[in-house]
């Protein structure tokens, strides 16, 4: 079994198209197809969550206080939920999601 490659960036650029926005290649947005709403709220939490990150990781000024930091806590929370839905409901476009994630991403990036 090969090894799979998942970075921030492409899983990102996925979650941008899953999530409808003006992100997102869109090369990735025909091969997602119509989405679940619940899929493109996991897109937009994703990206949001990515960008508190950044935010963190790399801002020396980065702060943030409790009730927004709670607040993102909730957007994971509710993104768990909607992907566990998605899975046991086996929805067609979160199945095109998670196999675009695990390799296709970069294909599609480069059309």
């Amino acid at each position: 079994m090969g090894l799979v490659e998942m970075t921030h960036t492409d899983l990102a650029e996925l979650s941008k198209a899953a999530s409808g926005g003006n992100g997102g290649k869109q090369a990735l947005k025909v091969a997602l197809g119509t989405v679940d709403p619940k899929l493109a709220a996991i897109g937009d939490a994703f990206v949001g969550l990515q960008d508190q990150r950044h935010g963190a990781d790399y801002d020396d000024d980065y702060v943030i206080d409790r009730a927004s930091a709670l607040a993102y806590v909730d957007d994971a929370r509710q993104a768990i939920t909607n992907a566990d839905m998605l899975w046991r409901e086996a929805e067609p476009s979160y199945q095109r999601f998670l196999g675009l994630a695990v390799g296709a991403v970069k294909v599609a990036k480069q059309r």
